[in-house]
């Protein structure tokens, strides 16, 4: 748990330093910038219209090597 703590602040700290970038003058950076917000916003609303429709998730069935 205290590498994927670590991680995402690292994560967030540079996603941060990119946007000062991007507001001193490196315009270039915007699609980095905006394609995570988007994709969080279509998983999450993806995720939402599932829960709302009661849409429930199969566990992953593996097969046993009994099987081969």
């Amino acid at each position: 748990m205290k590498w994927t703590k670590g991680t995402l602040i690292v994560g967030f700290v540079l996603y941060v330093f990119l946007w000062l970038l991007f507001f001193h003058g490196a315009r270039n950076l915007l699609p980095l910038l905006v394609i995570p917000p988007v994709l969080v916003v279509l998983v999450g609303g993806g995720n939402f219209i599932d829960y709302v429709m009661g849409i429930r998730h199969r566990a992953p069935r593996f097969r046993d090597r009994s099987d081969e």
